[in-house]
Parts: C-alpha cells; structure tokens; sequence
C-alpha cells in the first residue's frame, strides 16, 4: 500500500492510498468479516442493563495495543452525557451552514438506502417526522421553527436525551500516542472498525457520537465553521463540556471516536454498504 497526494484544484492537498491485493492462501478468514453487512447504526433507545465484564474485556482488546476505551457508566454518568448530547443537538439544529447537508442526507420513502440515512432510521417519531419533512423545506421555516415553537426541543428529548440515557454505557476510543499522520488516522479507524465489529458479534447495538468531537476540535483549532454567533457560543460550551467528560484537552485530541452502545433490537431501516461493483467503477472513474 502506497501513501500519495493528489491536488484538487485550489483544495488542500488530500492522501490517498494505491492499493495492489495480492493472493495469499496463508490468510485466514477474520472472525469479525461476517458482521461487516450486518452492522448498522441505532438511534433508538437501547437496554440501560450494565456490560458484562467479558463484553468490556473483548471490546477493550478489539482496538489493540495502540488504543484504549474509556467508558461513562450508570446513571449519574449517562445523565451528564444526555446533557452534553442534547446541547450538542441544539447546535446541530441551529447551524444554517449544516442545513443542507440534512436536507441531502434523508432518504424519503425508502426503509433501505445506499448513499442517504433512510427516514425510518433518524430516531423521531412519526409526527416529528412529518415536521421535519415540512421544515426541510427550506431554511427560513427550519428557523422559525427554532426561534419560536421551540423546534429544537422535541427533537433534542428523541434524539439526544433519551437515547444517551438508554443504553449500557457510553465509550470513546483514544491513541496512546498523539495523531500526527494520515497512517495514524487510519489506524484510529481501523481500530473503530474493529470495535464496531465487535460490539456487533456481541450482539449489540452502536450509535456514534462524533459531532461533539469534531465541534470541540474546531473551537481548539479556532476554525470559523459557521457565521452565526449564538451557534459559536453553544459550540464553546460543547467544547468545553467535552474535555470534562473525556478528561481533559490532550485526551480530546488523542479521541479518535466515541458513542453509546448496549442491548436492543436491530434497526428495521438503515443505510446498506455499498456494492463492491460499485466501489471498484467509482475508483477508476
């Protein structure tokens, strides 16, 4: 595998990689491989039953000696996380810069899809979903929404509060070195993908948690992501309620991903993988 750069127009430069499989019969199939389709995201409430020890231990060991998982257990803690989430959610729905990546990301109609989250699959329930329909619309009826009918408020309870108090426990995955290099942030996902994985042959459910990350890591960088001030002052807060509960700025930056997971039932709608005849056209494209 070969680390290269390409220059896309005026954009920074970007990694990629160039890749040459070679045929092995010494490789041995992966016991994760088949839980690869299988794995989808649960938005919905999950079991608040505690992991068992041996689910810790294996989940724990699937990132590697070069990662580690913390976890927020119990309710004092999963209390104080629902509250970060559902502040993390109202900057999510306040943004106008992200207004257009929700309209795009819904699939309407469909319990499966591809390239989009299918509708089903959000979390809310059917009124709030037809709402959101209605609001996606355009922006002005989004922020009418927020400024006066308290639009963020039902959403944030079904989307942030009540899931981040339903579930076993909330984790994140941390380097124990600091990221530097494209390399590294790949094995950051390989190690997410391996958790992931796990947690799915355990039989249990996964929800990531990712924004509260990427909005710290803009305000520690000091990127100017959105023109709105309010957002810019909740996404502070969020920044700063994300280094409390993850112990610290230097153990932010060294978070490679984090969520909640636990028992539940399998999504009924979800987005699918995409196809390998797919993939392969795209990258000749």
């Amino acid at each position: 595998m070969v680390e290269r750069s390409l220059e896309a127009g005026s954009n920074k430069a970007r990694a990629v990689f160039d890749v040459t499989l070679v045929p092995d019969a010494s490789v041995a199939k992966d016991v994760l491989i088949d839980h690869i389709e299988t794995r989808a995201t649960q938005r919905r409430r999950l079991s608040p039953a505690a992991l068992s020890q041996a689910e810790k231990t294996a989940l724990e060991a699937s990132v590697g000696s070069d990662f580690h998982v913390s976890w927020l257990e119990g309710w004092a803690e999963r209390i104080r996380q629902a509250r970060m989430l559902s502040l993390n959610g109202r900057l999510r729905l306040i943004l106008p810069e992200a207004f257009e990546t929700h309209r795009n990301a819904i699939h309407w109609g469909s319990d499966r899809s591809e390239d989009r989250i299918p509708a089903q699959a959000i979390g809310l329930d059917p009124f709030l979903l037809r709402t959101t329909r209605w609001a996606l619309r355009s922006w002005a009826r989004v922020d009418f929404l927020n400024r006066y009918l308290a639009g963020t408020w039902l959403a944030r309870v079904e989307l942030d509060v009540l899931p981040g108090l339903f579930c076993a426990a909330h984790f994140s995955i941390h380097s124990r070195s600091p990221l530097k290099t494209t390399t590294d942030y790949v094995a950051g996902g390989r190690a997410t993908q391996r958790f992931w994985l796990t947690a799915q042959s355990l039989g249990l459910r996964l929800q990531p948690a990712v924004s509260p990350l990427v909005f710290a890591r803009y305000i520690a960088e000091g990127t100017q992501f959105t023109v709105s001030s309010s957002a810019q002052r909740v996404a502070r807060n969020v920044a700063s309620r994300v280094g409390t509960r993850l112990g610290g700025e230097a153990r932010r930056a060294a978070t490679v991903f984090a969520g909640r997971l636990g028992k539940g039932m399998e999504p009924t709608a979800r987005s699918v993988r995409r196809s390998v005849d797919f993939l392969c056209r795209s990258s000749n494209e």
